[in-house]
């Protein structure tokens, strides 16, 4: 089933998280949701807010859904999160939990991103969520779950927020923006939005430029969806199992590349590290009985952000142990020069010596 652990971050010295705390006893006991920050060196518990309606603790295991972590960031002193899975977005005391403001019109947020005091929401414009039924345990016939779900159908809004003054500064109209697709930098905000990927003004939300990139709408799911990501004026997309490079201002195409199509039951894996974008072949041949197990080979390349030149190659091969089955189900991340994947468990891979540990 869901996760207990829907949401992770860190600031000052602190580690938020979005949790269940229900009875372990059984799935079917209620849940016992919350907003909880930890000192990030002892873990001692600092403050606890609690989530009275989150998602469908029975949702279908591996499937997310992967918006969930994007509705909590923290931000020096503050704290953005909505606390329920149809509210609006909240601003928190990092340190004491004191509620500071609400913002308006930002009921059903999906995903937040903050930069330079600016708030980017994106809001479902129809009906945030919608009832799920989950599986009926066979000693309990008559149970019935009244839970929600996220509503993927609904409409999307992009929506910037002055932190400061609690104000709308600009919203997009309604339209078929993709989750996990939005991006930003101190010029622009960027997103997928049905075939097109459209960059719109910081300052008033006005499209700067737009570019189809697929030859129908995206579709997307729970489980997984492109992945966009902007660095140094360059805009990157995995989608469709190919990697694109844009000029942020511009929107002109740099260059391409067949990269993997997504994770195991996560979104592609791209990632900026050292100065160079990474794909992170995910996906590969997965190990079936009988396979050759020197033939499963994987290879992580590193692009020039502007040219797209092969800059490094780190190869993952079967006789470290990558060829069990497929990559696990956590999400791929990075951290300072080193690519944390999980094909056996948890693996560092150093961008500079290509040497891993796990």
């Amino acid at each position: 089933n869901m996760s207990s652990v829907s949401a992770v971050v860190s600031s000052s010295g602190r580690v938020f998280s979005i949790i269940d705390e229900g009875p372990t006893a059984s799935i079917y006991l209620p849940a016992r949701w919350s907003l909880a920050a930890r000192d990030a060196y002892s873990g001692v518990l600092l403050w606890k807010v609690p989530i009275h309606e989150w998602h469908a603790r029975l949702f279908p295991l591996k499937s997310g859904p992967q918006q969930l972590p994007r509705r909590l960031v923290a931000a020096g002193d503050r704290v953005y999160v909505t606390l329920g899975i149809d509210a609006p977005v909240s601003q928190l005391d990092a340190a004491t939990s004191e509620m500071l403001q609400t913002f308006p019109d930002t009921e059903h947020a999906e995903e937040l991103l903050y930069l330079d005091g600016k708030l980017v929401v994106v809001v479902n414009t129809e009906s945030a969520v919608k009832p799920f039924r989950g599986r009926t345990p066979a000693s309990r016939p008559g149970f019935v779950l009244d839970e929600t779900a996220v509503n993927l159908a609904g409409g999307r809004s992009v929506v910037m927020l002055d932190t400061q003054t609690g104000k709308a500064v600009w919203k997009t109209q309604p339209g078929a923006v993709v989750p996990l697709t939005v991006a930003a930098d101190r010029r622009s905000v960027f997103f997928l939005r049905g075939a097109a990927l459209a960059a719109a003004d910081m300052n008033d939300g006005k499209d700067i430029w737009t570019e189809v990139v697929a030859r129908k709408p995206v579709r997307f799911g729970t489980a997984s969806s492109p992945t966009l990501l902007v660095h140094k004026d360059v805009v990157c997309l995995a989608l469709g199992g190919e990697l694109t490079a844009r000029d942020a201002a511009t929107g002109r195409a740099l260059w391409s590349a067949a990269c993997a199509t997504a994770g195991y039951k996560a979104p592609a894996s791209i990632f900026v590290v050292d100065g160079l974008v990474w794909d992170v072949a995910a996906g590969g041949e997965p190990y079936r009985p009988g396979s050759d197990l020197s033939k499963i080979n994987r290879t992580y390349t590193g692009y020039d952000l502007r040219t797209g030149e092969v800059v490094k190659e780190i190869p993952v091969s079967s006789k470290h142990g990558y060829a069990i089955m497929h990559h696990r189900c956590h999400v791929p991340r990075a951290s300072g020069r080193s690519i944390i994947t999980s094909f056996p468990g948890i693996e560092f891979f150093d961008v500079e010596t290509g040497r891993s540990t796990h």
